[in-house]
């Protein structure tokens, strides 16, 4: 959320094709669990946030990464889960594929 969205691309071939480390988590805030902070659509929780997504958005990003460059991925939510929601932040463990 800190990125400009153009820029994650960029990001992409950097950490994930360059570096490929055999771990990665990626953290970001659940933009679906936002009207429970009294937060309008489309505000985000800070003024440094570039975007936020929704968990369908994030997890659809996230195996598009898994896939691309040969991770697993595995979603966790971080804080007290809203059982329509999600938790107020979400997560991905990505695991590079033994070689």
């Amino acid at each position: 959320e800190h990125l400009d969205p153009k820029r994650l691309g960029q990001m992409e071939r950097t950490v994930l094709a360059g570096y490929a480390p055999r771990w990665l988590l990626i953290t970001t805030p659940n933009a679906d669990y936002n009207p429970r902070l009294g937060l309008a659509p489309g505000r985000t929780r800070d003024a440094d946030h570039k975007f936020e997504w929704g968990r369908i958005r994030f997890r659809n990003w996230a195996r598009g990464l898994a896939s691309r460059h040969g991770y697993d991925a595995r979603f966790l939510g971080i804080g007290e889960a809203d059982p329509d929601l999600g938790a107020p932040t979400q997560m991905v463990v990505l695991s590079r594929h033994a070689t």
